[in-house]
């Protein structure tokens, strides 16, 4: 019986999707973690290995006939998941030892003995806690196992439970799950003894709910066109051959004078001027300029834009709102001198622009955003004539902080971006 458990388990997993590719396979199984569905329903084979001093883990695997493995070795389970990082799983199960081969507690059995088991099992899904995991591998989930149990040989006893397990998704909705238990045991009786308990099935998902956070979702989307490469699709890209900035509709910001300072920042928007005059001219008298309030001219003037701050020092000020990669109001006055700087290098001279974020949000989904806030300051240099085949771009998400995480100041800080300059 137990063979013809084993094969049902493997050809439905088999044939659920038999037309699907692997390059499908991996698809769908992304598409169904996004969705982070709430709940599943497992059905597959199990096998207990009490044997005692015997009992090693894994060891029961080449002592099937002393196992419980007979009948009909059946599992059955359901799980809730309570938000994207745990679950709590229900599941009962049923086994036999054989007379005469089964052994528990190191006793060959002289009559059959059945195995009844009911559980409850707390799930901490690993790869979303501890953050290893990669798109790549979104088709796998790795747990760990806690919680407490009743099982049944001769008089019964409670337990307290603990292991780990996988699931390998194969479609949209259907994995194979593979877990190993050990199950304390707190009673004294002789046939109730501590045991391990392995497990093969089918996993099913049944509804959808518990998403990931919009930001991460909107990462993981297969990208639109996006002919200029300013990380606004053309569907909504006011202007799709030209680079420019999402918060301005795709397109770049307007420069009426020409001086490299766009109107936004320019306190002389129709005179041409100095980047490090805000965009006046440097000797212009005193009369002509148009009035600007102190205050504004000091909110506006950053005190570290001098001349002899190299494009690296000048970099780490460029700031990002959190959450996205839209610049901070008070960034473009050191954008522009940046630009200025890089634009007077030798077209030899090649630039790596390195992204960074704060802690807020996983890490996989901050390696993604950091990239893409590097990338859009990619596009603003492009946009001031520096080609885009001499630079690089590169995303460090939460790795290398330069400020604690833990203020609001302190994840300000670490949202930058750094220019190295590569001779």
């Amino acid at each position: 019986m137990k063979k013809y458990i084993l094969c049902f388990i493997v050809l439905l997993g088999l044939n659920t999707f038999p037309q699907q590719s692997v390059k499908d396979t991996i698809k769908s199984a992304k598409k169904a973690k996004k969705s982070d569905n709430k709940w599943s329903f497992r059905i597959g084979a199990n096998m207990v290995d009490a044997r005692g001093p015997r009992i090693k883990f894994l060891g029961g695997l080449s002592h099937i006939d002393e196992n419980a493995f007979n009948e009909f070795p059946v599992v059955i389970g359901i799980e809730k998941k309570l938000n994207y990082y745990l679950g709590l799983e229900g599941s009962i199960s049923y086994n036999s030892w054989n007379e005469g081969e089964g052994r528990i507690a190191d006793e060959i059995l002289t009559f059959d003995r059945q195995y009844f088991s009911f559980d409850v099992m707390g799930k901490l899904y690993l790869e979303d806690v501890f953050k290893f995991s990669s798109p790549e591998l979104e088709w796998l989930d790795l747990y760990g196992y806690a919680g407490i149990g009743y099982f049944k040989v001769n008089e019964g006893s409670m337990s307290i439970n603990y292991g780990f397990g996988s699931s390998i998704w194969i479609s949209n909705r259907i994995g194979i799950d593979v877990n190993v238990i050990y199950k304390n045991a707190l009673s004294t009786s002789r046939f109730e003894i501590g045991h391990y308990q392995y497990s093969l099935g089918i996993r099913f998902r049944l509804s959808k709910s518990h998403q990931k956070p919009v930001e991460m979702v909107e990462k993981e989307k297969i990208p639109e066109k996006d002919t200029d490469g300013d990380m606004v699709p053309d569907s909504v890209d006011k202007c799709p051959n030209t680079p420019g900035f999402k918060e301005n509709g795709g397109c770049p910001y307007k420069d009426t004078d020409k001086d490299g300072v766009i109107d936004k920042a320019d306190y002389c928007p129709e005179i041409a001027g100095a980047p490090e005059n805000n965009g006046c001219p440097i000797k212009e008298k005193k009369e002509d300029k148009p009035e600007v309030k102190e205050d504004a001219k000091e909110s506006k003037k950053p005190e570290e834009s001098k001349p002899q701050q190299s494009v690296v020092e000048l970099s780490k000020k460029i700031k990002f709102e959190s959450g996205n990669y839209n610049f901070t109001q008070d960034t473009y006055p050191y954008l522009i001198e940046v630009a200025n700087k890089l634009i007077k290098e030798p077209e030899t001279v090649r630039f790596r622009i390195i992204g960074h974020t704060d802690s807020v949000g996983s890490y996989s989904s901050n390696r993604i955003l950091s990239r893409t806030r590097a990338n859009a300051v990619r596009n603003y240099l492009v946009d001031k004539g520096i080609s885009k085949d001499r630079i690089q771009t590169v995303g460090l998400g939460e790795s290398k902080p330069i400020d604690t995480n833990l203020t609001r100041e302190g994840r300000a800080n670490n949202r930058r971006i750094e220019i190295i300059i590569i001779k």
